[in-house]
């Protein structure tokens, strides 16, 4: 494991281990301490138009809240990347484990032969130093699919020394010749927190096997390492392909994780409505900035960081149906899978997280169903409409609506 320190002038400290950078204040005051996950991501060889997604978690390990003022991506190729998550300045997070989640989005739309692109992730906030930056790589070709699935996995807050249940990922050969893998390995940061096991040696074509993993902390706080997945071809066996995945989970006590509200909005012209949980749109939203749109007066509760029993909701963008956009939330695990394979919406990234319904339609105790009810094409571009109320359910349905997920149409959970 790789560990230094260096100590700035104004008597900051920077630690580093592995792939994770924390930034520690000077001993005084209450002051915030910011930690990155990881201080790079290195998405290795992706099909273009992959949308393709990397998390970077950001955790306020100080003892004052810590104000995130602007996240942005600077480089020569900052065009083949994006951002998205849950992280969306300004934003503050609270003392004592506050966290948030920038999704890194490798959108590469040209190239053929594999062509490296690179990026930097700065995050700006007035921990000590006031600026952290993550490296952002990856090789775009003209061919080949994602291989594992999730791209990343997050464990919730466990007590130190306890394993947790473990998590799985999924890898799948989208080529027609066989690969042969070689061992899965975590790389860097708190590794030894993690163990691998796998079933993976040699996948057929279009055969699958499995990577599982488990977490077992040994400190509280914020604990991250890479998986690392290295394998070749049988018709090109020289050639190595590696790729790097963000395994991440607390340990110990989590932060504070509250509710916070996703306000509809409705336009006219469009016939659309759009939600959104994120502040600085909100804001933008209410003054006007994006034209045309308005408050319905109606909202329902949603997380902005990851939990026992909650999973991440995708946001989807298109422009496939001129001269009207349009954007669709599906969890993970209902909807969001197969609308990534789907090349006329764009992944904007993870927005905010849920618990999911059961395959009947009911939802975990303090909990209420939030309806999916989508326009039917209505207008000539797709939209959808979330609600938690019976009334403007019944309503939609009557205007031609069609009620999409579990049971009589939940696509999600809202807590109460």
């Amino acid at each position: 494991m790789r560990m230094g320190r260096w100590t700035g002038a104004s008597g900051a400290l920077w630690l580093f281990l592995g792939t994770s950078l924390q930034v520690l204040a000077p001993d005084a005051a209450a002051a915030p301490m910011a930690n990155v996950s990881r201080t790079l991501v290195t998405f290795g060889t992706v099909p273009l138009f992959s949308n393709q997604v990397q998390p970077v978690f950001v955790t306020n390990t100080g003892d004052a809240p810590l104000n995130i003022s602007s996240i942005s991506l600077t480089g020569a190729n900052v065009a083949d990347f994006g951002l998205g998550g849950t992280c969306a300045a300004p934003i503050t997070l609270p003392a004592g484990g506050g966290r948030c989640r920038i999704d890194v989005t490798s959108n590469a739309r040209t190239g053929g032969n594999p062509t490296f692109r690179e990026a930097t992730l700065t995050i700006q906030s007035d921990a000590s130093p006031t600026a952290a930056t993550v490296g952002v790589s990856a090789i775009a070709s003209g061919g080949g699919a994602s291989f594992l699935a999730p791209s990343w996995v997050d464990f919730p807050a466990q007590a130190v020394g306890v394993s947790a249940p473990s998590q799985r990922f999924t890898f799948t050969n989208p080529f027609g010749a066989t690969l042969t893998l070689d061992p899965p390995f975590l790389f860097g940061g708190d590794g030894t927190d993690f163990v691998v096991t796998t079933d993976c040696a040699v996948v057929l074509a279009g055969g699958s096997c499995t990577v599982t993993v488990g977490f077992v902390p040994t400190a509280t706080g914020p604990r991250s390492t890479e998986l690392e997945v290295d394998f070749r071809a049988d018709d090109a066996p020289t050639t190595i392909r590696t790729h790097r995945y963000s395994v991440t989970g607390v340990g110990g006590t989590a932060g504070p994780i509250t509710a916070t509200s996703a306000v509809e909005y409705y336009h006219a012209a469009f016939g659309h409505y759009f939600i959104t949980a994120i502040a600085d749109e909100i804001s933008k939203l209410d003054a006007g900035v994006f034209q045309g749109w308005t408050r319905t007066n109606q909202s329902f509760n949603v997380y902005t960081s990851s939990g026992a029993g909650l999973v991440p909701v995708c946001r989807f963008f298109t422009t496939a149906f001129p001269p009207t956009s349009s954007h669709f939330y599906a969890p993970r695990g209902l909807g969001c899978e197969g609308t990534l394979t789907n090349q006329d919406w764009q992944l904007e990234g993870d927005v905010f997280f849920t618990p999911l319904p059961d395959t009947n339609g009911v939802c975990p105790a303090g909990t209420v169903p939030v309806f999916r009810l989508y326009n039917n094409g209505q207008g000539g571009a797709p939209n959808h409409r979330f609600t938690t109320s019976q009334a403007i359910r019944a309503q939609m349905l009557s205007m031609g609506y069609i009620a999409e997920g579990s049971g009589i149409g939940i696509g999600m959970c809202s807590p109460q």
